[in-house]
Parts: C-alpha cells; sequence; structure tokens
C-alpha cells in the first residue's frame, strides 16, 4: 500500500509541476509541453489504478482479521487477522468458512458465529465458547476437550466422532444435532436443549444430563455408567447399552424404551409410562419405590 500511496502522490505533483512551468498561451504551439501533460496524466491514470488496487488489499486483509481466510492447518493463523492458537477472537463472523484442520486451541471465542462454517477436524481444546454460535456446522471429528461452552447454539450441526470431553455445556442447544459416536465423558449437560439428537454410539460415561431437555433423543448402544438424568425430560426416548448406577430420578420417561444393563440404576419418581422389557435389572429402584431384582 505504501508503494501505490507514493506513486499516486508523486504522479499528481509531476502534474503540479507541469502545470506551473507551461506557458498557458505557448501550450498548445509547443508539442514538448502537450507531451508532458500527455505522459502526466497517463500517469495519474496508472496512480488511481494502483490506489484502488491499495484499496481492494485493505479489504483482503480486514477480511481476513475476521476469519477471512480458508484452513490454515493445526497452529496457523486465519488470514491476516492471525486468529489462531491462543488468540483473542470474542464475536467473530466465521460464518459459512473453510476452517478445516485449523487450530484455535486456547482462544477465546465467546458469542462468535460458526453457523454453516466446515470445522472438520479442527482444534478447540480449551476455548472459550460461552455463547458462540454452530448452527448447521460440520464438526465432523473436531476435537473440543475442556472447552467452555456454557449457552452455544450447535442446532442441526454434524458433530459425529466429535471429543468433548469435560466440556461445559450447560444451557446449550443441540436440537436435531448429529452426535453419533461423540466422546462425551465428564462433560456437563445440565439444562441443555437435545431434543431429537441421535447419540448412538456415545461414550457418556459420568456425564450430566440433570434437568436437561431431551425428548426422543436416540442413545443407542452407549457407554453411560455413572451418568446423570435426574429431573430431565426422556419423554420417547429410546436407552441401551451400559447404564449402570446411573440416575433418572423424577425424570419425565412417558414413551421411552430401555434396554441393556441398568443394574443399580434409580428410577425413583419418575414419571410416564416406559418400557423395560429390554432392560437388565438388579438392584434398581423403579418409579414406584420397589426395587427390582430380576435379573441378579
Amino acid at each position: 500500500m505504501k508503494t501505490f500511496a507514493t506513486l499516486a502522490v508523486a504522479a499528481v505533483l509531476g502534474l503540479a509541476a507541469c502545470g506551473d512551468t507551461t506557458d498557458d498561451t505557448n501550450a498548445s504551439a509547443d508539442p514538448s509541453a502537450a507531451g508532458a501533460v500527455a505522459r502526466a496524466g497517463e500517469a495519474v491514470e496508472r496512480a488511481g489504478e494502483a490506489v484502488e488496487r491499495a484499496g481492494d488489499q485493505a479489504a483482503d486483509s480486514v477480511g481476513g482479521a475476521v476469519g477471512g481466510g480458508s484452513g490454515g492447518g493445526a497452529g496457523g493463523g486465519i488470514g491476516p487477522g492471525k486468529c489462531g492458537v491462543n488468540s483473542e477472537c470474542r464475536g467473530m463472523d466465521f460464518s459459512g468458512r473453510d476452517l478445516r484442520g485449523v487450530s484455535f486451541a486456547g482462544s477465546d471465542l465467546a458469542g462468535a458465529n460458526f453457523s454453516n462454517a466446515d470445522l472438520t477436524g479442527a482444534d478447540l481444546t480449551n476455548t472459550n465458547l460461552v455463547g458462540a454460535t454452530f448452527a448447521e456446522a460440520t464438526m465432523v471429528d473436531a476435537v473440543l476437550p475442556g472447552s467452555d461452552a456454557e449457552d452455544a447454539n450447535f442446532s442441526n450441526a454434524d458433530l459425529t466422532g466429535a471429543d468433548m470431553t469435560n466440556m461445559n455445556l450447560v444451557d446449550a442447544r443441540f436440537t436435531q444435532a448429529k452426535m453419533p459416536d461423540v466422546d462425551a465423558p465428564g462433560s456437563d449437560f445440565g439444562g441443555a436443549d437435545l431434543t431429537d439428537v441421535d447419540l448412538t454410539g456415545a461414550d457418556l460415561t459420568n456425564t450430566n444430563f440433570h434437568g436437561a431437555k431431551i425428548p426422543r433423543v436416540k442413545l443407542v448402544e452407549v457407554s453411560a455408567p455413572g451418568s446423570d438424568f435426574g429431573e430431565s425430560d426422556f419423554s420417547g426416548g429410546r436407552a441401551s447399552g451400559d447404564f449402570v448406577n446411573v440416575s433418572f430420578a423424577r425424570a419425565n420417561i412417558g414413551g421411552a424404551s430401555f434396554a441393556g444393563d441398568f443394574a443399580g440404576s434409580d428410577f425413583s419418581g419418575a414419571t410416564g409410562d416406559a418400557d423395560f422389557s429390554g432392560a437388565e435389572l438388579c438392584n434398581t429402584a423403579m418409579p414406584d419405590g420397589s426395587g427390582n431384582n430380576a435379573d441378579c
């Protein structure tokens, strides 16, 4: 930009000098003067084009600073803005961007917009994602362990195979998100909305869903020992796999079906009619307060 600006200034000064040294009454009759004026005009035109190009470069630079780059690789910044590892990127707009494999590890992305972005394989380890938006984003195999995504929006996102270990996802929204094979042991989904979410094959060991909205959720072939679904809305949900020592106490289980190992689990105070025909029950507290040892 400095070169282009210098050229523009020099051209304008050259034109002014030419005007100063040319006798107005003789300019039309002096071929050399006329040629000088013509050359000065051409210089000004070229300078204008150069300034326009400089403006385009400046716009590109600003665009990069708000996420205007594709990819970048692990540890790389996103365009000239260098929003990457350990960066301050609060509220930035990455919507629709190609961010495959990019690392934002340790960065502050609170309130950022990743709607419709492609974050396949991206690294968001230990990031601040509070209030961020990932609606309809592709996050297949993304890495997010230890991140804080309270009140974030993942509605209709594809999180297949994502690593969500030990995340804070309190009050986050996952309505109709695809989440098969995610790893989320130790994470907190308290009060989150997972309506119609598919969590087939997920690892939910010691995960908290207390008070969550999870109607019609699909927990098929899931490993969830020690997890808490107490006081959640599990109406119409399906749960099969390892649910040893799990709590569904005071949950809404109307229309839900349970299959697999529920030894030591607690359904006390749960409301609604559920299907336990496929469940293995041993030292299991039933909704009516009775103990069921049918499979001990």
